[in-house]
């Protein structure tokens, strides 16, 4: 399951290794939310999360509900964000199973 920061290092890396200054106008954000966000003191929004996952060519259902269930962690639904993500996790591997 991806967290907040793992996308913000795919992010850095698709982008030669940019630095997180540079990720956050990539994104539009400013970069004290970027800072917070891969200090782990906040996720993104689910808007920034569909965002990410476009410029990275990932499922955004996927990275938007790996956020939801990072963001919910320790909370009752939790275990519910964290079955999605498993559902879309194993849709996805099927379907590249059949193009193989």
């Amino acid at each position: 399951m991806l967290t907040t920061m793992d996308i913000l290092q795919r992010l850095q890396e698709a982008n030669e290794n940019c630095t997180k200054y540079r990720v956050s106008k990539i994104l539009g954000v400013t970069t004290a939310t970027v800072s917070r966000w891969s200090h782990g003191k906040n996720t993104m929004d689910d808007t920034k999360a569909f965002q990410a996952a476009q410029m990275l060519g990932l499922d955004p259902k996927y990275v938007v509900a790996c956020v939801n269930a990072e963001r919910n962690k320790g909370k009752e639904n939790y275990e519910v964000w964290q079955y999605i993500c498993r559902t879309i996790e194993d849709e996805n591997e099927r379907k590249e199973g059949l193009r193989h």
